[in-house]
């Protein structure tokens, strides 16, 4: 199912429409480019739940403690940035999971007055051959016509969608210096 834009964006590509839009990690197979579609990085306070699924999975920390599964199990938390993005070779919007690792040593990702990531490639890849090795991010500079690009959409709206919560409200959303 394609949907146009807005009148106003009438001279960008229709774009299909999804249930969800997907969060992807960096690839120990090898370097992922991506180009960003938001304006900054968007971050939130996680829990590492082994039991969560056959291979585990990260939860977002609720910031009522009484009613957060990871806070419950007393789990510890890290932090992970999340940024809009559209990929290429699939014609979609994905959100691009951060490690600490990937903005500690990315300060174009740090948030900024007046910073704008729109139009930048990111270019994903993890510093060695398993999955959880340290993840590196390249940004480059914005490209020059931006105007083509399909639209900005609300990274927080789609996590919470994802984790499966009615708004944005119980997370506990936090900045990159916030969670250091």
């Amino acid at each position: 199912m394609l949907r146009a834009h807005n009148p106003d964006d009438a001279a960008k590509p229709a774009v299909r429409v999804w249930r969800y839009i997907p969060i992807v990690a960096a690839s120990c197979l090898g370097r992922v480019d991506y180009y960003v579609c938001c304006r900054d990085v968007v971050g939130a306070s996680m829990h590492w739940h082994a039991s969560c699924g056959e291979r585990g999975r990260l939860l977002p920390h609720l910031i009522d403690r009484t009613k957060c599964r990871g806070c419950i199990d007393a789990l510890g938390t890290r932090w992970r940035g999340y940024l809009g993005c559209w990929h290429l070779g699939v014609q979609r919007h994905v959100i691009a999971e951060l490690t600490v690792d990937a903005m500690r040593n990315n300060f174009v990702l740090h948030p900024l007055e007046g910073h704008d990531l729109r139009g930048r490639k990111l270019t994903l890849a993890r510093t060695g051959r398993t999955k959880t090795s340290p993840v590196r991010a390249e940004v480059t500079q914005p490209f020059a016509d931006i105007s083509q690009w399909p639209n900005e959409f609300d990274v927080r709206s789609q996590l919470a969608h994802i984790w499966g919560y009615d708004s944005v409200s119980p997370i506990c959303w936090l900045d990159y210096h916030e969670g250091m």
